[in-house]
């Protein structure tokens, strides 16, 4: 459940429908409880149903931008120095790989190394977006360029901005981007808890007209997990 929101595979409506066990302790406390969590997906997508369902993701239109540079699929993920200290995000740079069949991958010189972790990506019209952190890269194929970083804001229901981190885009049917994304407490390490038990907070929100992937809006949640 927590995989397909980071990594952007589309589940189905009976998937959010599952329950699944999460540690209510750390790893080192080796506790073998486990805790339900919290589903309200069926509560708060009425508005996009359409993103379950995997034709509308826009991967087509991804893998033939991807064919024209000689490559079936490419990939962001970002890279660490091992004689440094690889677990704080910023000692992180994002590279983008190719590859033929999915399985074996190569750094690609066409796309430079730019600062950010735990990235991903998509295409639409010509443009190659990067999420990286709570930064937009964006990548010109036309004439091989990239823009310089802007921050991404996400604006909830009532008006004031939420911050984010592990950023998923989607593409809509209509062509607007979807973010999904992981909410960050400023508490610690948003991906783990201070104390445990702790609630993290899975959320959705939708681009803004004309902020060209940069600004989204009325932001949901899609899940919690405890």
């Amino acid at each position: 459940m927590i995989v397909f929101m980071l990594y952007g595979c589309q589940p189905t409506l009976e998937s959010y429908e599952q329950t699944v066990g999460v540690p209510s302790k750390s790893l080192e406390e080796e506790d073998p409880n486990f805790i339900e969590h919290r589903d309200t997906a069926d509560e708060e997508l009425p508005e996009y149903p359409e993103l379950l369902m995997e034709e509308s993701d826009g991967y087509a239109a991804w893998q033939e931008a991807a064919e024209e540079i000689g490559w079936s699929y490419l990939m962001a993920c970002h890279v660490c120095d091992a004689t440094i200290e690889c677990g704080n995000p910023i000692n992180h740079t994002v590279r983008i790989a190719g590859s033929d069949d999915g399985q074996n991958w190569e750094f690609l010189s066409e796309f430079p190394e730019v600062e950010g972790s735990v990235p991903d990506i998509l295409y639409r019209d010509g443009t190659l977006y990067l999420y990286a952190m709570h930064f937009l890269y964006r990548y010109d194929f036309e004439d091989g360029s990239w823009s310089e970083p802007v921050v991404v804001s996400v604006e909830q229901e009532d008006g004031t901005m939420d911050r984010h981190v592990d950023p998923n885009p989607l593409l809509t049917d209509d062509g607007r981007i979807v973010l999904l994304y992981l909410n960050n407490d400023q508490n610690g390490d948003p991906a783990s808890c201070v104390e445990f038990p702790c609630l993290k907070s899975f959320k959705m929100a939708v681009e803004k007209s004309g902020s060209d992937g940069a600004a989204f809006e009325r932001s949901q949640e899609l899940i919690a997990v405890e």
